[in-house]
């Protein structure tokens, strides 16, 4: 399984090139998870604190195209003290 956390960096370049994104405004970041061979798992959008927000009106092909590009194009961060490494989309 593959966990990436799109960062509020990565999410706000992608509504500006997607204007009709329909992704909700209250996300800040989105957690994705896909199985090992890339299908998606399930997904979570957040706010600034953590709780979850609904994705949005009319966002799925918005939301395929971000966690696509998520799934091909982040970096592996390991922190120190922790369990495994971090997989982040900025």
């Amino acid at each position: 399984m593959k966990v990436i956390t799109v960062e509020t960096s990565r999410l706000n370049t992608f509504k500006e090139s997607w204007p009709c994104h329909g992704i909700n405004d209250e996300a800040t970041h989105i957690v994705v998870a896909f199985s090992d061979d890339g299908d998606l798992v399930d997904y979570e959008c957040c706010n600034d604190n953590g709780d979850n927000v609904d994705d949005g009106v009319d966002s799925g092909e918005a939301l395929s195209a971000l966690f696509t590009d998520a799934f091909y194009n982040h970096e592996k961060k390991s922190i120190p003290g922790t369990i495994g490494s971090f997989l982040t989309a900025y």
